[in-house]
C-alpha cells in the first residue's frame, strides 16, 4: 500500500499507456507550488511516452507536438499568472529505454532505431507532423536579455513564447 491512491479522471484524454494528459493540471500544479514556497519553477521532466512507428524514414508525431504544444502554452499562461517559471526540459531528446516497456515505448524527439532485440544501426531519425513539418529537435529554451544588460530570469520558447520581461 502507497502513500496515495490515484483517481482517474473520466474527462481527461489518456495515452496508449493509461496516463492521464492534463495541461491545465500541469498549470494548476504550477501555481499551488508557487503560492505555498514563493520558488522559482523548473519543469525538468515532462513528455508523452507513445508506441511511434518509422515508416518509410519518418514518424509521424502529431500526438506528441499536440501534447508539448498544450503543456507549452500552459507554461506561458502560468507565467502570465506571475508563477517564475525559470526552465522547461522536455522529456527527452532521443529515445531511451523505458523502466516498464523497453524501447517500445518512446519519448525523444529523435526516433531511434532499434528494437528490443536488434539493434539495427541505432540510425536517429527527425520527426514529422501530418503537415510535413519535421520536429527534429525541441524547441529551444533560453533567457530573455534585457534591453541594455544582462539576462533576466524570463524564459522564452522560441516560437511559443513572447519575448517579454517581467
Amino acid at each position: 500500500m502507497g502513500l496515495y491512491r490515484a483517481v482517474k479522471n473520466e474527462h481527461l484524454p489518456v495515452n496508449a499507456f493509461g496516463w492521464e494528459i492534463d495541461p491545465v493540471g500541469f498549470r494548476t500544479t504550477m501555481r499551488r507550488l508557487w503560492d505555498r514556497y514563493q520558488l522559482p519553477l523548473i519543469i525538468t521532466e515532462n513528455g508523452l511516452g507513445a508506441l511511434d512507428e518509422l515508416v518509410d524514414g519518418r514518424v509521424r508525431d502529431d500526438y506528441r507536438i499536440e501534447f508539448l504544444k498544450l503543456h507549452l502554452e500552459q507554461i506561458r499562461l502560468a507565467i502570465s499568472d506571475g508563477v517564475d517559471v525559470f526552465g522547461y526540459c522536455p522529456w527527452t531528446a532521443i529515445d531511451v529505454i523505458s523502466t516498464h516497456q523497453g524501447i517500445s515505448k518512446r519519448y525523444g524527439f529523435i526516433y531511434v532505431d532499434r528494437t528490443e532485440d536488434d539493434l539495427k544501426e541505432l540510425a536517429g531519425y527527425g520527426r514529422t507532423a501530418s503537415s510535413g513539418t519535421r520536429t527534429s529537435s525541441p524547441p529551444a529554451v533560453s533567457h530573455c536579455p534585457s534591453e541594455d544588460g544582462p539576462a533576466v530570469r524570463a524564459p522564452v520558447v522560441r516560437g511559443i513564447l513572447p519575448r517579454t520581461t517581467p
